[in-house]
């Protein structure tokens, strides 16, 4: 589709080219033919035209710039035509039984994303955003199109870790992926868990709701960096396919890609922290398999993407201290607050015609459209009121083995708010 989508660009190109010439013909003919003939009444002070002899039937026809001019307009009526019915064929259209992803096509660039906090900022004074000084009116629309409502109600995650990870990093991000459905919302509160259970009120075309628990699935492990350091969007879904003998192919799964801190991808840092969308390809069995891409921020970006434990980069938001990170690496806690947005937001919105507000190209998901709120009362350069350990660290919610996270707030289709816990 996107080499028609540019061939149909080009020709527009061109029909516009011709249709100026066309224009400009037609304005040098009649300065020396006039079409219509003024007569000026100076009593009445009334304007009247009359038809010249020139307005005859036979003299458009043979005016060759009029003529042009006609088949230039008629070709740009068809190609409008045209775009508005390529547009009806996307996925925003197409209801979540018939949706059809094409044989090795890359939606990355139609997928949500973790935005640097510096867009956050920027969005959020030209509204659109709730996050911290606005308080637009949100309209979560949904589009018809598939959830992630996972195999009996549990969505499984299944992690790719890719570059050099320590143990203890591994055990803060793995230890996340499992406090999506443990401690109970009843103990520990405010928790993880009860941070997800807000997804349950959106439902499908079918009324099944989002999966209500979340598995840690297969862990697969790339240290030898076999894609090398420097990774184009395009290898992220290699590196899905790569970890498909130790995952295995399950398109109610979810694929969970981390990319470590000496690893560069694509985009990242100058207009996202990850992303959220999907592959399919011979090699997924021609299975649609939903990936979450997160990168680690430690080195290349923390002001970007590990904010509010990291300080805003120079020039992207308010000049304030960092708060503490709860597990001590705050380019892993910055990833866990990228994370728990995506996989919302995959959720929420996997194929780009779920549940989202704004335009299809760049959608406001779930987490985005709360962006930057971590507490009540937030505002530039203040996350919100938040919980404070013991060691003086910042986290809003509990997780598995004592941990404690950072978490976005997310859009609660029940209260019309943006919320903490469900």
């Amino acid at each position: 589709m996107a080499p028609q989508l540019e061939r149909s660009a080009s020709t527009v190109r061109e029909s516009m080219a011709a249709f100026q010439r066309s224009a400009s013909s037609v304005k040098l003919d009649c300065s020396s033919n006039p079409i219509l003939q003024r007569t000026n009444s100076m009593l009445s002070s009334e304007t009247k035209l009359k038809a010249a002899p020139s307005t005859l039937v036979k003299d458009q026809v043979a005016n060759p710039a009029i003529r042009n001019r006609n088949v230039v307009i008629g070709l740009l009526s068809c190609l409008l035509i045209l775009a508005v019915s390529w547009h009806s064929m996307s996925p925003e259209g197409v209801p979540a039984d018939s949706f059809d992803a094409g044989s090795g096509q890359s939606a990355w660039s139609h997928g949500g994303r973790a935005m640097p906090y510096k867009e956050f900022v920027q969005k959020s004074l030209v509204g659109g955003m709730k996050f911290l000084v606005q308080d637009p009116q949100i309209k979560m629309t949904y589009h018809n199109g598939p959830l992630l409502t996972g195999t009996g109600g549990v969505l499984k995650v299944n992690v790719i870790f890719y570059g050099g990870w320590s143990e203890k990093q591994k055990a803060i991000l793995t230890d996340f992926v499992r406090s999506f459905s443990s401690p109970k919302p009843r103990t520990l509160f405010p928790t993880v868990a009860g941070w997800w259970a807000i997804l349950k009120n959106y439902k499908d075309s079918k009324k099944v709701p989002v999966a209500a628990t979340v598995t840690l699935g297969k862990v697969y492990t790339d240290s030898k960096y076999s894609l090398k350091k420097s990774l184009a969007e395009s290898d992220i879904e290699k590196l899905v396919v790569a970890s498909l003998n130790s995952t295995g192919v399950d398109p109610n799964a979810v694929y969970l890609v981390l990319t470590s801190a000496d690893v560069g991808v694509q985009g990242f840092c100058s207009s996202l922290c990850g992303t959220h969308s999907w592959t399919r390809s011979p090699a997924t069995q021609h299975k649609v398999l939903p990936f979450v891409w997160v990168g680690n921020p430690a080195t290349q970006c923390p002001g970007h993407c590990a904010w509010p434990y990291a300080k805003a980069e120079y020039g992207a938001g308010p000049n304030t201290a960092p708060l503490k990170a709860p597990n001590g690496d705050v380019g892993v806690d910055g990833m866990c607050i990228s994370i728990a947005g995506l996989l919302a937001g995959a959720a929420t919105n996997p194929r780009n015609n779920g549940y989202y507000q704004g335009g299809a190209l760049d959608p406001l998901e779930v987490a985005t459209v709360c962006g930057g709120i971590y507490g009540e009362g937030a505002y530039p350069g203040y996350a919100g009121k938040i919980l404070k350990d013991r060691n003086g660290a910042s986290y809003n919610v509990n997780g598995v083995n004592g941990r404690k996270y950072l978490v976005p707030f997310v859009f609660d289709l029940r209260t019309k708010k943006c919320g903490l816990q469900g």
